[in-house]
């Protein structure tokens, strides 16, 4: 996926915060009717989450993700 090509490639992107973030702009989408990107950018900040060890970070992508469906 393009998004996580890029921030591979950009690693100073990566660090706490990041995963709250992209959460936020999922739910942003999902209020929007995109479910399919808002699904994609949880599953992203989740990954980004779990690798950094970001545990508050974890927890409002998944609490975002469980809002999701």
């Amino acid at each position: 996926e393009a998004r996580q090509a890029l921030l591979e490639a950009e690693k100073t992107w990566v660090k706490p915060g990041l995963p709250q973030a992209l959460a936020g702009q999922g739910t942003r989408l999902r209020t929007q009717g995109e479910l399919g990107q808002a699904l994609a950018l949880y599953q992203l900040a989740q990954n980004i989450a779990e690798r950094i060890g970001d545990k508050a970070g974890l927890a409002y992508t998944l609490r975002s993700l469980g809002n999701h469906v």
